[in-house]
């Protein structure tokens, strides 16, 4: 309900000019609902239906072209010592393209989406504000307590992170993605419970650590389609931004090699077991508490 409230607030903020933050909190907002309305959905299926599901994954993608395409463009103007006055072309080549995205015009708008979770807010906050539960007559009523799911759903995604992590030692195509995605779905989980978890911010921390590294490597996988795409657009309508381009695309190759090391010496093969079974203590003494 916290956090449909403030995704709300943060849609209401885009209306103003003066609000440069509003755009990004909405995004972080709107990726921890739908994380955690996707953690808790056994529990949930009656307030959050499939269809209202769909409707809240669907507003989480189209604000993400816009969040990827204001990366990108933060990562090359962070470029901007290491290119040569003759490149200077490809960087604005590829800027003038980007900067559309960034700001939303690819899917509809900000207004539009304000517009669209405001409805969606609505329906949220009426399917939330009452929790049912079946009992059967001739049986037990259900004793679940809400700290003993949430126990158990960080012991399922500790494990589930543990393996993509693994997977990324054995050099698995797709494992740094998987492990991107299981490492924001734990700490999305972890962050309403700290506050009852003695040392549980310095976890998080740590959490948020890895989540970040996995998501800059992350990124620049993702840039890399954008440029070479652009480099062939441009090969045909503006020539002189080429070698630019290619500057660029050779500066996310330095820089993915240097993020791969820097996973490899602090989070694989065992040394991201320490943060894992802090996450599992936790999960134990919470349960029981």
């Amino acid at each position: 309900m916290d956090l449909v409230a403030e995704t709300l607030q943060a849609a209401r903020r885009m209306s103003r000019d003066d609000d440069p933050e509003a755009l990004h909190d909405f995004r972080v907002g709107l990726r921890r609902l739908r994380s955690l309305a996707r953690a808790y959905r056994v529990y949930l299926k009656d307030s959050i239906s499939g269809k209202l599901a769909s409707r809240l994954k669907k507003a989480a993608r189209l604000t993400s072209k816009a969040r990827d395409a204001e990366v990108h463009l933060a990562w090359i103007r962070s470029q901007s010592s290491r290119v040569r006055k003759g490149e200077w072309a490809g960087v604005r080549w590829v800027s003038e393209r980007l900067e559309p995205r960034s700001g939303g015009a690819a899917a509809g708008g900000v207004k539009d989406w304000a517009k669209s979770f405001k409805r969606l807010a609505e329906v949220l906050q009426k399917r939330l504000s009452s929790y049912r539960v079946r009992v059967r007559r001739g049986r037990p009523a259900p004793t679940l307590e809400f700290k003993t799911a949430a126990a158990s759903l960080l012991l399922e995604h500790c494990r589930d992170l543990r393996g993509r992590v693994a997977a990324i030692s054995r050099g698995h195509r797709e494992a740094l993605h998987d492990a991107r995605i299981s490492a924001k779905r734990l700490r999305y989980l972890l962050e309403p419970l700290v506050c009852l978890l003695e040392g549980g911010e310095g976890v998080l921390e740590r959490m948020r650590a890895l989540q970040d590294l996995l998501g800059e490597i992350n990124d620049l996988q993702a840039l890399e389609p954008i440029l070479r795409a652009d480099r062939a657009a441009a090969k045909k309508e503006l020539p002189a931004a080429v070698p630019g381009i290619c500057r660029l695309l050779r500066l996310t190759s330095i820089e993915r090699v240097s993020l791969r090391r820097r996973i490899s010496t602090r989070w694989l093969h065992g040394k991201a077991e320490a943060l894992l079974e802090a996450i599992e203590r936790h999960a134990e003494v919470l349960s029981h508490s």
